[in-house]
């Protein structure tokens, strides 16, 4: 007949607001560490592709009379008249780089803005001297077909 005045079971607010809080710094913690994986995904593919380029940079010297002029647009990316450098440019493009190039008869330079910083460096540089680094700045000019 009288109920008991007993307590029922439940949470506190601060039990609960303890409970978010933990949670929200989880998921902060994923978010940061998928991020951070995301850029560097992308980074690989596109220096996956600029050693493509390189690649193609030889075949392109050893088979064409004029040497490396046909790699670049000078000042442009690479020559996508040329089906397999248009493919690497379209996949640097779409991973958040993008290529200036620049070529002459003897000697070539590619130079990749990266999606993020790569250890502190944001650009990539090859050229046809073996250069495969990382640089602060975008080396490749008119005047310039070397990596620093």
């Amino acid at each position: 007949m009288f109920k008991s005045l007993q307590k029922e079971k439940a949470f506190t607010l601060i039990e609960l607001m303890i409970v978010i809080i933990v949670l929200a710094i989880l998921v902060a913690t994923i978010i940061i560490v998928q991020k951070t994986t995301i850029i560097r995904s992308k980074n690989t593919r596109i220096l996956t592709a600029i050693a493509e380029g390189r690649k193609m940079a030889e075949t392109i010297y050893l088979k064409e009379a004029t040497g490396y002029d046909t790699f670049c647009i000078d000042g442009g990316g690479f020559n996508t008249s040329i089906k397999e450098l248009d493919i690497l440019q379209k996949d640097i493009q779409n991973n958040g780089g993008s290529v200036v190039c620049y070529s002459g008869s003897n000697s070539y330079c590619a130079g990749i803005k990266l999606f993020g910083p790569l250890g502190g460096k944001e650009f990539f540089c090859i050229d046809d001297e073996g250069r495969f680094e990382t640089t602060d700045n975008q080396a490749c000019g008119n005047e310039n077909t070397s990596c620093p």
